[in-house]
């Protein structure tokens, strides 16, 4: 049986889980955090630990990144952040995505075409510092 994961990284409670309204078959759905009180209705629940890292956002980034290769045997995986909702069917997205044999899959921004826009309006909304 062909298998699929979607997660989420949720550190520092700054998300609420929300379920998801459509679950595809043979689809987990998994949250990755370090509070095992979380309530995640509808994901299964990965505690991690967060020691080690200067803040619960440095977590995040390091498993959104890395957890894929703790994830087990799947076909694929597809990382959520936490605001987003699985609101349909998301098979189609890892259809498309096999369809095309590649290693990594990236959505289309709705705003910025490039790596350079993108920092550029991080440091903008104080999310990234420029250069020390």
């Amino acid at each position: 049986m062909t298998r699929f994961c979607i997660y989420k990284c949720v550190f520092g409670d700054y998300d609420i889980v929300v379920p998801p309204r459509h679950y595809a078959a043979d689809t987990d759905y998994i949250v990755v955090t370090e509070n095992p009180n979380l309530p995640t209705p509808g994901w299964q629940r990965r505690v991690v630990s967060a020691e080690g890292f200067k803040s619960p956002k440095q977590a995040n980034l390091y498993y959104r990144a890395k957890y894929h290769s703790y994830l087990g045997d799947y076909v694929a995986s597809l990382y959520l952040d936490g605001n987003i909702h699985v609101l349909g069917n998301i098979r189609p997205l890892f259809e498309i995505f096999l369809k095309k044999d590649v290693a990594l899959g990236l959505q289309t921004h709705p705003d910025r075409t490039s790596v350079e826009s993108e920092i550029k309006g991080c440091i903008r909304r104080k999310k990234l510092r420029s250069s020390p």
